[in-house]
């Protein structure tokens, strides 16, 4: 019996009914739908956030007229923005050439010169904010207190303090002035219990006080290792003082000290007055008049990071000791004492041991 094998039969092929896709057709057309479906939500999405971006743009051009604080768009050429024509004009309008302040920044004070607006005027010293209309201060800066629509300088120096602890007792002034001490202002708040030292919390604070300045500047803020920053007002000076020794005395966090309002006339000692400021490393001591000092012993002793002093251009004929003045100034590059007169100068022990760039 014989079996025939058809060996050159088709391949079998998929039938389909008339009218009808094959499914992998439809495969490919649901995901053309798909893609077109996505492309469209992405051009509406795209529409829509250009549509509220430039509303946003809209609004802002309205209210602000486009432009910030001390401009504005002219109304004969609003493409480019104008400085208004009166400085420390908040808000102003008109043309390209001539333009009205309308309101002024907060810290500022409208100048009338025959009825026309002049200029704008920083407030009052001291004042923090003040009536535009009236003139008047509406509140102060730290050290001023309020009085009769001004703010009144109530300080005798201001000092800034860092603690890197969580809680410990600061020393803001040296211990035996503590009665000389009329008022103590820290971050803003008045003190009630008046003291030389405050226990504080880690932080950066701000402290204002205000002394009776009949009294020694010896050793005034000596072992204050948390004081970073110092300045004088008008109120701190006593020109009658004749000793500054050890004023600043390990002072080892201290990094600027503002001599800017500091008046002495009749000073004859400078001992250790920087002594132990490691951390300084510039001093500008051209407001204190040194002619009738005798003595600067040890005045800038282990200043470690000291690079520059700036001595006044006063002559110091009185001059006796200059023992230890400079010794351990590592850091001290240059030094210009063309106006120290040392002919009465009998002791230099020791003057510029271990200053080590300045001696290289």
């Amino acid at each position: 019996m014989e079996t025939n094998i058809n060996t050159n039969k088709e391949p079998h092929e998929f039938s389909t009914f008339d009218g009808m896709s094959s499914p992998l057709e439809n495969g490919k057309e649901e995901i053309k739908g798909n893609k077109t479906l996505n492309l469209k939500l992405i051009i509406i999405i795209s529409v829509i956030t250009l549509s509220i971006i430039l509303l946003i743009v809209l609004i802002l051009v309205l209210v602000f007229d486009g432009c910030g604080s001390g401009y504005y768009l002219p109304e004969d050429d609003n493409s480019i923005c104008q400085k208004c024509s009166i400085d420390n004009c908040d808000k102003c309008s008109g043309t390209k050439d001539s333009n009205i302040c309308s309101s002024y920044l907060s810290k500022f004070i409208p100048i009338y010169e025959d009825d026309i607006l002049k200029r704008c005027s920083p407030c009052a010293e001291g004042c923090s904010g003040c009536d535009q209309e009236k003139h008047e201060c509406l509140s102060c800066k730290g050290g001023y207190k309020f009085r009769d629509g001004k703010c009144i300088l109530s300080y005798s120096f201001m000092a800034k303090y860092y603690v890197d602890s969580s809680s410990k007792n600061v020393n803001l002034i040296d211990y035996d002035l503590k009665n000389k001490i009329k008022e103590v202002i820290i971050s803003n708040e008045i003190q009630t219990q008046i003291n030389t030292y405050y226990k504080l919390s880690s932080g950066k604070y701000t402290v204002y006080i205000l002394l009776d300045m009949n009294t020694t500047y010896d050793r005034m803020f000596s072992l204050c290792s948390d004081m970073t920053e110092i300045s004088f007002s008008p109120l701190f000076n006593n020109i009658e003082i004749s000793s500054m020794n050890y004023m600043f005395a390990q002072c080892s966090s201290l990094t600027s000290i503002d001599f800017t309002n500091f008046r002495v006339k009749n000073v004859k000692s400078l001992d250790g007055m920087f002594s132990s400021c490691s951390s300084l490393k510039n001093i500008n001591i051209s407001k204190i008049d040194i002619s009738k000092v005798t003595s600067m012993n040890g005045m800038f002793y282990q200043c470690k990071k000291l690079e520059k002093i700036e001595f006044p251009n006063i002559k110091t004929k009185e001059l006796k000791n200059m023992g230890e003045m400079f010794i351990s100034c590592e850091s001290l590059k240059s030094l210009d004492l063309s106006n120290f007169d040392t002919k009465q100068v009998t002791s230099f022990i020791f003057h510029f041991m271990a200053a080590k760039a300045l001696l290289h």
